[in-house]
């Protein structure tokens, strides 16, 4: 694989599609200037809504996985940090991965903590009504189940983006629910994305008192 210039910022490339936001855009013109395998692995996700699914429609070689079997080729998994790995096998996902997409709303985090093969994008979910400039996460509980209303579940953007620099991956965009990376060896301008520019919360009542809602602030040994 060759390291490319992305251009920054990447905010107009933004599209819908079949996205939730402008995720779509987003990877499209990040897979369209960096070099690697046309291949993905999103989790989880609708027929109707997600990240890779206009991969899926340009014949790129994907694994779509869900806690439920909503469409015949979502595999239906309860996927956790402590299986991650053995559902990759399962699939047969490859060591050179071209996407990853992250979003079960909770233990991404840690999903993305456990997972040791290193994709040349990651998209993962953070949560957006906690504030940037702190490293806050969830407990571990691999039976989560988050409720509609709650806010006390996932991860900051910081602490996402720590997780990601101890992993070799540079932040290049955030639009307050997915956070975008490239793996270091792939991106010869990472002195144009600074997480201070970058970072960006979701435009709703935030977390006021994150401590009471059982956040802790990320500490790695």
């Amino acid at each position: 694989m060759t390291a490319r210039f992305l251009p920054s910022p990447l905010d107009s490339f933004g599209k819908q599609g079949a996205s939730q936001n402008d995720e779509q855009g987003i990877i499209a013109a990040l897979i369209d200037r960096i070099d690697l395998k046309p291949s993905f692995v999103e989790f989880g996700v609708h027929p109707w809504q997600g990240n890779c699914l206009f991969l899926r429609c340009w014949g790129w070689d994907g694994l779509f996985m869900d806690a439920e079997q909503k469409a015949p080729y979502i595999k239906n998994e309860w996927i956790t940090p402590g299986n991650i790995m053995e559902l990759f096998s399962k699939y047969g996902v490859s060591q050179d991965l071209g996407v990853l997409s992250i979003d079960i709303d909770g233990q991404d985090f840690y999903v993305w903590q456990a997972i040791t093969i290193s994709p040349a994008v990651v998209v993962i979910e953070y949560t957006g009504t906690l504030p940037t400039d702190r490293a806050l996460i969830m407990p571990r509980n691999d039976d989560f189940v988050v409720t509609p209303g709650r806010q006390s579940y996932g991860a900051s953007l910081l602490a996402i983006n720590l997780l990601a620099r101890r992993k070799g991956y540079h932040l290049v965009y955030a639009n307050g629910v997915n956070a975008f990376f490239v793996r270091n060896d792939l991106l010869l301008n990472p002195q144009d994305f600074v997480y201070d520019r970058i970072a960006r919360m979701w435009p709703t009542e935030h977390v006021k008192d994150p401590a009471a809602l059982g956040f802790t602030e990320l500490k790695f040994n």
